[in-house]
């Protein structure tokens, strides 16, 4: 699959390719090397083991980080997602962190398979 094929997929599933286009300089093949990499960062991982655990500190570490790979990919779905999970943090609302992660986890995942064609 070309580039351009593989950017025209993920806008069909709202992720911002031009403005992170226009981030990464118009290096296509850097912003589709990082789009790679992705499905392949621990942070995601962390975040559930934390959850699981009930540790919300280090979720919202994880959440944070994730909520900024999604932002500078353009990962528009994710991003809205993980910054709930930080919002809620932040309000002490950890139940609601759990519950938003439920759906962030669909989408990770529906996220990842797709990037993992690529």
């Amino acid at each position: 699959m070309s580039n351009e094929e593989a950017l025209e997929k993920l806008r069909l599933v709202n992720v911002d390719v031009d403005a992170s286009i226009h981030r990464f300089v118009h290096n296509i093949d850097m912003y589709v090397l990082f789009l790679k990499k992705f499905p392949s960062d621990p942070a995601f991982l962390e975040l559930r083991e934390a959850l699981s655990k009930h540790d919300y500190d280090k979720a919202f570490e994880e959440a944070h980080v994730l909520k900024g790979l999604c932002g500078n990919l353009g990962l528009t779905d994710l991003y809205l997602l993980f910054s709930d999970i930080v919002s809620k943090y932040r309000d002490k609302n950890y139940l609601g962190m759990e519950d938003v992660f439920v759906d962030t986890e669909k989408k990770y995942t529906e996220l990842c398979c797709l990037l993992n064609k690529f």
